[in-house]
């Protein structure tokens, strides 16, 4: 099966970035990357299309990934979002995750991105129904 959704990919360490980025783009998705919420918040304005996905770190400085998904979810309804971190899940977030949230706690293996990804992508919307 070949990707056709847009990830908007955010992480504030460069290399970790990259490499989600390669990863991702190989599975045929269209990524766009930035390295923190307000980069992030450009690329997805300058972005014709729907962003299915935000992939982001939990922990970033400025703004953290919980605050940039609900930044991103009154831009885009329906967006799907995957926490990365390499710390406990509840040490980053006030609340439990929805619906169309998921977590992956880093360093994780490709085989477990992709499968998380695409996971996330196929879950049923938690609002329709």
């Amino acid at each position: 099966m070949i990707a056709t959704e847009t990830v908007l990919l955010v992480d504030d360490h460069d290399q970790m970035r990259g490499l989600v980025e390669m990863l991702l783009s190989g599975y045929g998705y269209t990524v766009l990357a930035a390295a923190n919420g307000a980069e992030a918040l450009e690329r997805s304005a300058a972005q014709a299309g729907p962003i299915d996905l935000l992939v982001t770190d939990i922990s970033m400085p400025g703004m953290s990934g919980r605050e940039l998904a609900e930044a991103m979810a009154a831009r885009h309804p329906g967006i799907r979002v995957l926490y990365t971190s390499g710390h406990l899940l509840g040490a980053f977030l006030d609340g439990p995750l929805g619906g169309h949230e998921g977590y992956l706690r880093k360093p994780f293996r490709s085989a477990e991105l992709e499968t998380a990804v695409r996971e996330l992508l196929d879950r049923p919307d938690p609002g329709a129904g």
